[in-house]
């Protein structure tokens, strides 16, 4: 019985990775953008630099097939730091294509489906924490993979030492 669920999930996550990766390009239209907090202080794409605040509001594209996840993770972190979600600044949208259903966030004595699982990085900032989110594309949610202070973030490796995704 369990060979057979496990089948089925497995054909279905295949078919589902087929469908949307050989679909050609999306159309544009049903993208939007999002204006997150001022006071950017995080260079995306290279090793954090504090940049001193501004009063300049930076756009973050927020694909659509990202919308649920991004609203869903930024309620989360207002959650964790007991904050209202208009305080988390939303910093990156990244598309990513996860090696396994794990999307990069493996948990110990978990079994993953080995297929390529396109979906995204997503990056919040409240004070000086950085929290880091992966999703599936499409998803309703989204995985709590790492967080940490962004005087250290290395957006290659994360922060030094990242708690488990539980941890405050």
């Amino acid at each position: 019985m369990k060979r057979s669920i496990l089948a089925l999930l497995m054909g279905l996550m295949i078919s589902v990775f087929l469908v949307t990766s050989c679909g050609g390009p999306r159309a544009i239209g049903g993208e939007r953008t999002v204006t997150p907090s001022p006071n950017p202080t995080l260079t995306i794409g290279l090793p954090a630099t504090p940049v001193s605040p501004t009063r300049e509001e930076t756009v973050v594209h927020v694909p659509a097939a990202a919308e649920k996840a991004v609203s869903w993770a930024r309620a989360d972190v207002a959650k964790r730091e007991i904050v209202a979600a208009d305080a988390v600044r939303l910093i990156a949208v990244e598309p990513e294509n996860w090696r396994n259903s794990s999307l990069g966030c493996p948990q110990p004595g978990m079994v993953y489906l080995q297929v390529i699982t396109p979906g995204y990085r997503i990056l919040f900032q409240v004070g000086d924490e950085i929290y880091e989110y992966h999703s599936a594309r499409d998803a309703d949610q989204a995985v709590l993979c790492q967080r940490g202070p962004a005087s250290s973030w290395d957006r290659v490796s994360g922060p030094p030492t990242a708690p488990p995704p539980g941890a405050k």
